[in-house]
């Protein structure tokens, strides 16, 4: 009767482990492909970034704004006489 309860005693907790096991297991596994998404994501929008900020370092905003401001617009009227 004792070895009985013994036996039996020792599978639910071998029981229990295995499961706290498999677990974890997963939890390590989901949160191993939640971080490889993550990174996979930085690494896209830092290209992106990368991109936009060359775009941007090769672009003469002085240069642009003087020529657009020098641009004649016949549609704006400085005497006040209407569009």
């Amino acid at each position: 009767m004792n070895g009985t309860i013994i036996c039996v005693l020792l599978v639910l907790i071998a029981a229990v482990f295995l499961i706290h096991y498999r677990n974890v297991r997963r939890i390590r596994t989901d949160h191993k492909r939640k971080i490889a998404r993550l990174n996979n994501s930085y690494h896209r929008e830092h290209v992106q970034i990368l991109k936009r900020e060359s775009g941007l370092n090769g672009y003469d905003f002085l240069t642009y704004n003087l020529r657009e401001s020098l641009v004649v617009q016949s549609a704006i009227s400085i005497d006040g006489e209407g569009c």
